[in-house]
Parts: structure tokens; C-alpha cells; sequence
């Protein structure tokens, strides 16, 4: 190879680890978040997994979250029972190993013991049991059947066609109902602690000392989750349980250096391309990341120099190659465990035959994914802050929601819990910024629920004097957050004027919003957002403006109402959320007509009202969401 190329070569390669690495540092802390919130906040125990919680997904990926279950303890040996003459009161039921007959890498689940008490159970584990032993497929059904009742994950949200995917739940999940654009592959598991199968994991020389005393000893912690499916070719296949370390390969792959991410990931786009098309399932991207994993416990470190990825892309294709050619790819964490034992021989043969005609094809092989990665890069703002802002979008779609009671004692306990929830996190560093921004939100929430309080509080004592100092304290603190970020401020303070029958100063506050409103704004959801971060309209000069100054400037989310605040609400989002019975998450351009629609309807200017009605019901169906078009049918009725 000429020395130009050469150079040009190592350029490329340093600037794609590095940014790809700075996509990274940026997208592991947002996982951490929505983990956090799930667990936290929805007191849901429930962790995302997968590429896309690596952050090595390639080109494209589902989302994958794994429920760990509280209540069934699992036990690995008879020495474990001894003290145990009763089952713990908070456990429905104790399982035992029993890897008798079983592949390596799985295992069968015995029945020990169960709760004494079965009036308190939430998994009637015996009911699951077939001849004395946990049944995967019953579980599955359980779990399907669970996720069904729409209690886990936030109501607003769609879920349609639960179908199983290995041992898997897979669903449609989204903010707005007609965007079904976000597979959700959801397993129950069983977590235990650091299997006896896997026991070698920990103490086998390393010459290279990857991973690192302190990360193994974290990963012992973590331990281990059974999954429910058994072996393809095993007799017992329907009672047997896969021993699953994806909690432990994610801390793995977040110990990565740059160049070891990008590697992987490039790799994955690699086949995504050129290989699975015409092998479907026969090398998933789990053995690409497996093989990895075992490519650098044995390769020096200063293997993973940036300039260095496209000698380590091709190290590891050649290690691909020989464990195709073998027919063998060891598990990471239990070596005896040939995953690929599965497959069949003569599809092996032809990839074997595909893979090393692209291995021929030289380094230059490599630059178009590189190239590619490197024209993600971006300099604008919004691109800059978009995965912060992606991360506020999605912790502010899933808070809310809970708060979808219209009890008043049950809502002051959840927006109590939230507060402590938000306290802790700042506390702890944990996107502090990001949750600062949302506690603003909280607290107009807060302050709305208090006024209302207060408010019919005054009503029943007829003290007239305290409802409209509550009234004038929560308008200055609206005022306030007026050009706050999210432009709830706004549009709360529209509202209340609404309510109070000032109609020319909610139209006021209505039209400052919607004129600030031009091109540049981005419209974000729960999943998506109307502009993409390389629109020219993002074209923002340094110095970059602050996270709030973007916000502030350049994003607006969904506004929120929430059915224990209805009374504050115009009839026609009372109506919907009377019928919805969930927090309703609406446009905030929607939002601004639809309250001028009630100003106009209130002053009786009905000549102003149809015109608004119809520019409703004309964005409602371009836009197709089920709300919108709730709302204008709603403002339609009105009319007529």
C-alpha cells in the first residue's frame, strides 16, 4: 500500500473512533437514565439490554428490556437449603438447579419450596410447574399475559400484536398512536448469583489482565439471569432455562476503548450490508460481539490504537472466519457452550466461502462504513444536545404518565415520589442537568395541583378572599416560567387565563408562542421529532448556546394534561380525558389553536372559531394522531 494511502487510511480511522466514540460517552449515560427512570420512578424492575444499551448497534436494532422478577429466589445446590425452613416472606417461591441432562450453558428449575401463604402471591409458580419443574413456556404465557394488562409501561403508550420471539415478548410501543416505528423484545428473568458453570470465568489467566480485577469483581456481583427457553435439540427443551450474562456483557462493552467500540460496530454494519441478506439468522450479532469479547482478553492493548482499527477490523474478520470454519463459537463466560452448535453445516460452508471472498477485497473494504460514520458528525446545536434532549423527552413522557390518577391522595403520593426521585438524582450526578430542566415542569405541575386544591377549598368554605390570592400567586409564578424551558410555561399560563375568562391576555400569551414558532423549532416526541439535526435550519454559529438556551430557543416538546387537573382544562380536553382516563400528550402548536378555539368560542366570535376548528381538524388528519382528531371532532360538535 502507497504511503498516501496508508496515511489517508490511519486518518480515517482516527477520526471515526473518535467520533464514534463521542456518540458513545453520550448515549451510555442515557441509558443509564431511562434505566434509572423505569426502576426508580415507575418502580418497574427493568433494564435495557441490547445493542442499542451497548451502544453497538450498528445500522438498526430493536430495543430490548429484560424484567427481572422479585418474588421467585433461585438457589444453584442442595447446600443452599439447609437453613431454609420456610420460604423468605417476600419470595412466592424457591427453584432449585437441576442441570442433569441439560446442554451447557442451561438448566432446569425445581421446585423447592413455595410461600405458605398463597393470598399475598403474584406468581402462582406451582400453576407454571410441569412434574415438579419450572416450565419456560408456561412462564412465557404468564408473561405475555402480564404484559397484556398495559400495566407496566406507561398507557398512553401503544402496544399492539404480542407475539413470541425465542424467549422473548415482542411488541409495538410509542408515544403517539399512529407511530408503531419501535420494537420492544421483552424477556422475564430469573436472576441468580454467579453460576458454577460460569465459575472458571473468573479465575482463568488472563495474559493481558482484561477485564480487570475490579470489573470482574463487579461482574460477580451483578451474577447471572435464567431465561426462559431451553435447547433447540435438547428433549427438555420445554422446562429448561438459559443461563444468560447480559448484564455482565454490557459492563463488558462499556469498558471498551474507541477503537473497540467502533470495531464492533462496524463489524455489525458490516454484515448487516453485505452478509445477512443473504444469511438470515445464521450469524447474529451476538456472536460478532462473543467473538470480540475473546479477541481482546488475548491481544495486547496497544492492538487498540485508533490508527490501528482497520488491522484490528481485519483481525477479527479472520477470527470470524476460523470459528465459521470450525463451526464453533465458544459462549464468553462458559466456554463448553458452542452457541453455533445449532446451525446447519452447509449454510456454515457458504458463509465461510462469502466471508472469505470479502476478506480479499483488502482494507478499502472498510472505508465506506467509516466514511459513513464520519458524515454523522455535526457541529450544530441541536445535533450537539440531541441525545440529552432525546433522554429529557423520553423521562418526561414516562414520569408523566403516573401521574395519571385522579385521586387527589394517590396523586400527592406519586408527585411526592417523584420529587424525592429527581432530589436523589441530582444528588447523585445523574444527568443532573437534564433533571434539573424537568423538575421546572414538576413544579408548574405542583403549583397547578395546590391552586386547584386551595381553590376548592375556598369554594366550600366561601372564603373568596384566599382563592384569588391562590389565583394571583400562581399566575406570578407562571409569569415566571413563561420563557421557561419545554413552553409548558406558556401554555399553562394560557390556560389559567382561560379558565379565568381573560380571554384577550390567554390569546396573547397564544400568540407570542406560536410566532416564536418558526422553521427552526423542532417538534420532539416520545420517538421522534419533525426535523432532523442536519436540517440547514440547525446551522447555529459557535459559540453553541447552553443546553437551556437550545431548549429554549429550538425545541418544544408535547404538552401535557393531566385528568387530575381536568377542571382547569377547556370542556373539550375534559371530554377526552374523561373517556381516555390517561394523561393526554398533545402538540404544542395543537394546543395553542385549541385554546384559541375556546377563546374565541367563550367571546362569541364563532366566525374565528370555525375558522380554527377547521385548521384543527385539518392538521389532525395530516398529522394521524388519535388525540388530535378526538379534539377537533370534540371542537366540530361544538360548532354545530
Amino acid at each position: 500500500m502507497a504511503d498516501g494511502h496508508k496515511e489517508e487510511m490511519k486518518l480515517l480511522c482516527v477520526k471515526s473512533v473518535s467520533i464514534f466514540m463521542e456518540k458513545v460517552t453520550k448515549m451510555i449515560p442515557r441509558v443509564k437514565l431511562r434505566d434509572y427512570t423505569m426502576q426508580c420512578i415507575g418502580c418497574v424492575p427493568m433494564t435495557y439490554l441490547g445493542s442499542q444499551a451497548e451502544c453497538i448497534h450498528g445500522l438498526n436494532s430493536d430495543t430490548d428490556i429484560m424484567y427481572e422478577c422479585q418474588t421467585v429466589k433461585v438457589i444453584q445446590n442442595s447446600d443452599q437449603t439447609r437453613n431454609m425452613a420456610t420460604v423468605p416472606s417476600d419470595y412466592d417461591a424457591v427453584v432449585m438447579f437441576d442441570s442433569a441432562g441439560t446442554p451447557e450453558g442451561y438448566t432446569k428449575l425445581k421446585l423447592f419450596s413455595i410461600r405458605p401463604d398463597e393470598s399475598y402471591t403474584e406468581i402462582d409458580v406451582p400453576l407454571l410447574c410441569v412434574d415438579g419443574f419450572l416450565s419456560n413456556c408456561l412462564v412465557s404465557g404468564f408473561w405475555k399475559d402480564r404484559l397484556a394488562r398495559r400495566d407496566l409501561f406507561p398507557s398512553h403508550g401503544m402496544k399492539t400484536g404480542l407475539y413470541t420471539h425465542g424467549p422473548c415478548i415482542t411488541f409495538k410501543y410509542t408515544g403517539m398512536e399512529n407511530r408503531l416505528d419501535t420494537d420492544i423484545d421483552s424477556v422475564f428473568t430469573l436472576q441468580c448469583d454467579w453460576p458454577e458453570q460460569a465459575r472458571g470465568w473468573l479465575t482463568r489467566q488472563r495474559n493481558y489482565n482484561w477485564p480487570g480485577k475490579d470489573l470482574k469483581n463487579k461482574i460477580e456481583f451483578i451474577g447471572c439471569h435464567l431465561v426462559p427457553i431451553g435447547h433447540t435439540l435438547s428433549h427438555q427443551r420445554d422446562i429448561e432455562w438459559r443461563i444468560s450474562f447480559n448484564k455482565p456483557e454490557r459492563e463488558l462493552v462499556w469498558s471498551f476503548n474507541g477503537t473497540q467500540f467502533a470495531c464492533v460496530d462496524f463489524m455489525k454494519i458490516f454484515f448487516q450490508v453485505k452478509i445477512s441478506p443473504n444469511f438470515p439468522d445464521l450469524f447474529p450479532s451476538y456472536f460478532i460481539k462473543t467473538v470480540m469479547f475473546w479477541m481482546i482478553e488475548e491481544s495486547n492493548p496497544t492492538l487498540w490504537e485508533p490508527e490501528n482499527l482497520c488491522r484490528c477490523l481485519e483481525e477479527l474478520l479472520c477470527r470470524i472466519i476460523i470459528c465459521v470454519g470450525k463451526k464453533e463459537i465458544r459462549n464468553y463466560f462458559i466456554p463448553s457452550n458452542n452457541m453455533m452448535d445449532i446451525k446447519p453445516d452447509d449454510r456454515l460452508d457458504a458463509l465461510l466461502v462469502e466471508l472469505i471472498q470479502f476478506q480479499k477485497l483488502g482494507l478499502d473494504k472498510w472505508k465506506p462504513i467509516m466514511r459513513a460514520r464520519i458524515d454523522e458528525k455535526d457541529e450544530n446545536d441541536i445535533y450537539f444536545y440531541h441525545v440529552k434532549i432525546n433522554a429529557l423527552s423520553t423521562i418526561r413522557h414516562y414520569t408523566l404518565n403516573l401521574l395519571s390518577s385522579t385521586d387527589y391522595q394517590e396523586f400527592d403520593l406519586c408527585l411526592a415520589h417523584i420529587n424525592r426521585s429527581i432530589e436523589y438524582a441530582v444528588a447523585q450526578e445523574l444527568s443532573k442537568d437534564i433533571w434539573e430542566i424537568f423538575r421546572v415542569e414538576i413544579q408548574t405541575i405542583q403549583r397547578f395541583h395546590e391552586h386547584l386544591k386551595t381553590v376548592n377549598e375556598s369554594f366550600l368554605e366561601s372564603k373568596t378572599e384566599n382563592k384569588m390570592v391562590a389565583v394571583d400567586k400562581l399566575i406570578l409564578f407562571l409569569q415566571g416560567q413563561k420563557k421557561a424551558y419545554l413552553s409548558s410555561g406558556c401554555l399553562q399560563l394560557a390556560t389559567l387565563y382561560l379558565y379565568q375568562g381573560r380571554y384577550i391576555e390567554a390569546r396573547e400569551v397564544l400568540d407570542d408562542l406560536l410566532s416564536s414558532c418558526n422553521d427552526s423549532i423542532v417538534h420532539y416526541t416520545f420517538h421522534s421529532r419533525d426535523k432532523k439535526p442536519k436540517d440547514a435550519d440547525y446551522e447555529i454559529k459557535f459559540p453553541r448556546p447552553s443546553l437551556e438556551d437550545t431548549l429554549r430557543r429550538f425545541i418544544i416538546f408535547d404538552t401535557y394534561y393531566l385528568p387530575v387537573l381536568k377542571a382547569l382544562y377547556p370542556t373539550t380536553i375534559q371530554a377526552v380525558l374523561q373517556r381516555t382516563k390517561s394523561v393526554l400528550f398533545i402538540s404544542p402548536l395543537f394546543s395553542c389553536y385549541l385554546l384559541k378555539f375556546h377563546c374565541y368560542m367563550a367571546e362569541g366570535n364563532e366566525e374565528a372559531a370555525v375558522e380554527v376548528s377547521g385548521q384543527l381538524m385539518k392538521s389532525a388528519e395530516a398529522d394521524q394522531i388519535t388525540t388530535h382528531r378526538d379534539l377537533a371532532l370534540e371542537c366540530s360538535a361544538m360548532i354545530t
